[in-house]
């Protein structure tokens, strides 16, 4: 019976059908796979024995042999040893496996004298050989002590050790270590990202599930691979896929049920009221623990609950750690269960203690939770600051009504703090208001008032009325030498870089660039503040027609802010949408839109006039890039109304041309003709004090709407003669982007009115796209750039033939999967009969396929049905399967 048991233990699991191939674990793989001792070690629901399942195929088509051993508390040092010596006979196939067993029995006594000479056979194979346990930690202390450890202290030099665990075991892998033979898998590297999370629910669900709410799944489980798994079969029974996203939660269900059996029910019932108490804390450490609760034991139940669960993540912060997203959400429900009393005495323990700590921010959300206001007024008069310079503008918002007005009247500086909020919350008149009645205040001391015409600005920044900010900011030409708050000193750069790139004066914002590396910005304070330098910045570089600078100017602050502030935070979406319109314009469409998606909400709320009109161009440009123009034109009928709604005439204007340009693109010419008094009679607006730095741009977009207008009237002449203004107005306003359209349009003018400079034109605007990395933008300008570019390659294939033959990439073959090897235990000429058997060939056709006779085809099947203990052709092909000898092509990964 016991021998039966070892044989299942023995016996590899099946690759799941939901498995998805994840480059970045391979890629780990290879990095490990010559490791004598590799342990991946995580809490359940991680993916572990996913992950060995999957790495055992990869062993195997490199031709190792790979045994799989499943551990249980059974598992005695004789028993291990048994185990082994099964695992390795049925990988292997040699006889000399089953004679270890047979001679060492079950005398625990000679463990270690079977381990021996499980090795010693091991060693004679001479071929490279795996080991894979999995479920350590169920190990007998005993076995890990003795039995285990001696394995790999002897292991020899083709033998690696794969141990699977959910805690780390006790080993002497100290020696291993410093001669880098040890290799550790955790928890950050099986954490699912974004493209393992998208492309596995796309597996599942194709593209019924919208990328927005693949995006929401993978926000919601953090990462968590058993997690997403849930959420998906939570909303797979339903008929309407987004409102089960949003309905999603823990509280019911499989989510809830999975948190009761893995979690509750496996803990002392002291340890789950802990945790129910301990849910309203994010972040939470030991100490705050310890004084929301009462309870002494808070410090060793949590470092066990860290060991042993995956609901607790480590942050940023040394000390801290965060409950799952899910697992908090489980727990609020419980905690909601509690009385109303123990409830609010919960929250104010928590707040008194943040409080004393001057943790404000944090404090006032529990003081406020316990109904303490005084309590409350007091910490968001302290925390304001931080949580507004943060980037966090909405609660900055929602504080503003609990600032007793006493309070604000006697105090200046908050009082300009609030209405710096009220500037970033989109109420601009407002703060302009109280920013005037400072400056007005001849009593107000020099850093205030320079503090109010700072506020003010930001108010006319973010209401898009850059004409007005230079004579605000007239009394200060260069940075005083009073300004010591480096909030302060950068928010006046970023006004100056405000009005530079509204003025086309690009090389100003470059000297103006004073933001450090993301790590070394560790004062949140200073994130929202830098996050605009680098948005302006990006704009300058953009306009400049320089995309690659950009994603490397972005790339870095964007995944720091993502990790310690979320992806949804503002920082990282100002981050995101700058990087969306550089990989865009570098024609990586896909990239583009997966950091757009599930972020569109919050950059609706933004209240930076170019980061709303990056967010709102590139989601046009990406839909007709996908060719769907309903939905662009939908996003720029946004567009428009947000303008308006706004008062904001430039995202009027862009969301005008961009129509003219869609509509003319498309030759409807009458659509795009009754727009276009729409579109001139904006010219007041930007000759007004209020919007006159962008008069240029609009200037610019006009003359390329009328431009389009005529290339779709079929009239060259006028066309050209539009885009001659273009191109000087783009020179003016060193708008080196727009001049690469400019110049594309101008080939296809030039073709309309029968101009040999069509082709010439057309091939300085191509290779200026390629050396600036923005070729979509000529492959945008017209879709009659598609056939002139078809012409100018047939023109330089007919002068040189031989350099366009190799110029053109080769037609693009899928390569195929490759089939399983034999691993050692097959011979090659055995592996391609059982390949033949598996397809379903009789013996006379694998004959006629390898060339060989009747007789020799049923030799190799006798040796095949020998090695794998079958008994019938399909009995052999099951247990090669199971083996993973033979694998099914959707099993790859």
């Amino acid at each position: 019976m016991d021998q039966d048991r070892i044989v299942l233990k023995t016996t590899p699991p099946r690759a799941h059908r939901m498995v998805i191939a994840r480059p970045r674990l391979a890629q780990l793989w290879d990095e490990v796979r010559e490791r004598a001792f590799i342990e991946v070690c995580a809490p359940g629901g991680f993916g572990k024995s996913t992950l060995l399942v999957q790495w055992r195929l990869l062993w195997l088509e490199r031709g190792a042999l790979v045994t799989w051993a499943t551990l249980d508390a059974q598992d005695g040092p004789i028993r291990f040893a048994r185990v082994l010596a099964q695992a390795m006979r049925s990988a292997s196939g040699r006889a000399s496996f089953d004679r270890i067993a047979l001679e060492y029995g079950d005398d625990p006594e000679r463990a270690l004298d079977a381990l021996t000479a499980v090795l010693s056979e091991i060693a004679s194979l001479a071929a490279p050989t795996v080991i894979v346990l999995d479920d350590g930690e169920n190990l007998p202390r005993e076995t890990a002590r003795d039995a285990l450890a001696y394995l790999l202290m002897n292991a020899p030099a083709n033998l690696t050790v794969v141990l699977g665990t959910r805690v780390p075991l006790v080993l002497p892998t100290v020696e291993l270590t410093a001669r880098g033979e040890c290799a550790r898998v955790t928890v950050d590297d099986l954490r699912l990202d974004l493209d393992d999370a998208v492309a596995l629910l796309r597996k599942r669900f194709g593209k019924r599930l919208e990328l927005d709410d693949c995006v929401r799944l993978h926000e919601m489980t953090e990462g968590w691979p058993i997690g997403l798994q849930l959420a998906a079969a939570a909303i797979e029974r339903s008929p309407h896929y987004h409102t089960a996203v949003l309905a999603l939660s823990a509280r019911s269900g499989d989510l809830e049920r999975y948190f009761i059996e893995s979690l509750l029910d496996h803990l002392p019932e002291a340890v789950a009221a802990f945790l129910t108490r301990i849910a309203i804390l994010d972040p939470l450490s030991r100490e705050l623990c310890e004084a929301t609760t009462g309870s002494p034991m808070a410090a060793p139940w949590l470092e066990q609950m860290m060991a042993d669960t995956p609901i607790f993540t480590v942050t940023e912060a040394q000390g801290w750690m965060r409950l799952h997203a899910l697992a908090r959400d489980f727990l609020l429900g419980r905690f909601e269960q509690l009385p109303e009393a123990e409830r609010t005495q919960l929250h104010l323990r928590a707040a008194q203690w943040l409080a004393q700590r001057r943790f404000f921010p944090d404090a006032a959300r529990h003081a406020l939770a316990a109904k303490d206001e005084p309590l409350a007024q007091a910490c968001a008069s302290q925390g304001l600051w931080s949580v507004a310079t943060s980037g966090d503008l909405a609660e900055a918002l929602q504080w503003i009504p609990h600032l007793a007005p006493e309070t604000l009247a006697d105090n200046v500086q908050l009082r300009l703090i609030g209405a710096w909020v009220m500037a970033l919350g989109n109420r601009p008149d407002e703060a302009r208001r109280t920013a005037d009645e400072v400056l007005r205040d001849p009593s107000t001391e020099p850093a205030m008032t320079f503090m109010a015409a700072l506020v003010a600005s930001c108010a006319e920044a973010c209401a898009d009325r850059i004409g007005l900010i230079p004579a605000i900011m007239a009394r200060w030409p260069t940075l005083p030498d009073y300004v010591v708050d480096p909030v302060h000193r950068q928010s006046y750069f970023n006004t100056c870089a405000v009005v530079a790139v509204a003025s086309g004066e690009l090389a100003q914002v470059h000297a103006m660039d004073t933001s450090p590396a993301p790590e070394a910005a560790d004062n949140r304070t200073l994130a929202l503040v830098f996050s605009i330098s680098r948005l302006y910045l990006a704009v300058a570089l953009l306009r400049e027609g320089d995309p690659i600078r950009v994603e490397e100017l972005l790339q870095g602050p964007l995944a720091h802010a993502e990790r310690t502030q979320g992806r949804r935070s503002t920082v990282a979406c100002l981050h995101a949408v700058g990087m969306a319109a550089a990989l865009l314009e570098r024609d990586e469409v896909a990239r583009a839109e997966a950091l757009l998606a599930h972020r569109v909400d919050v950059m609706e709320r933004f209240v930076f006039p170019d980061a709303i009109l990056l967010a709102y161009e590139t989601r046009v440009r990406l839909a007709a890039a996908q060719g769907d123009e309903r939905r662009a034109l939908g996003v720029l009928g946004s567009m428009e109304a947000d303008g308006r709604a706004r008062s904001m005439p430039r995202l009027v204007l862009a969301g005008l041309a961009m129509r003219i340009h869609l509509h003319a693109c498309k030759g409807h010419v009458e659509s795009a003709t009754a727009l276009m008094p729409t579109l001139e009679a904006l010219a007041p607006t930007f000759e007004g004090p209020e919007y006159l730095p962008f008069l240029r741009e609009y200037k610019l977009r006009c003359a390329l709407a009328r431009a389009l207008l005529a290339i779709a009237r079929f009239d060259g002449a006028s066309a050209q003669a539009e885009l001659s203004d273009a191109a000087e107005l783009a020179r003016a306003a060193n708008f080196a982007r727009e001049a690469v359209t400019v110049q594309a349009l101008r080939a296809v003018a030039a073709e309309l009115a029968g101009s040999e400079r069509a082709l010439p034109l057309l091939a300085e605007a191509l290779s200026i796209g390629a050396m600036r990395g923005c070729l979509r933008l000529v492959e945008e300008a017209h879709p009659a750039v598609l056939a002139l570019r078809r012409r100018l390659e047939a023109a330089d294939a007919r002068q040189a033939p031989a350099a366009a033959s190799t110029a053109l990439p080769p037609a693009h073959t899928p390569p195929r999967k490759p089939a399983a090897s034999p691993g050692g235990l097959l011979t090659p000429k055995e592996a391609e009969v059982l390949r033949l058997v598996a397809a379903g060939h009789s013996n006379k056709h694998i004959a006629k396929a390898m060339d060989v006779g009747d007789e020799t085809v049923k030799w190799h099947l006798k040796n095949l049905f020998a090695k794998l203990s079958a008994g019938s052709r399909r009995h052999a092909v099951d247990r090669a399967r199971m083996m993973g000898l033979v694998i099914d092509e959707d099993a790859v990964a």
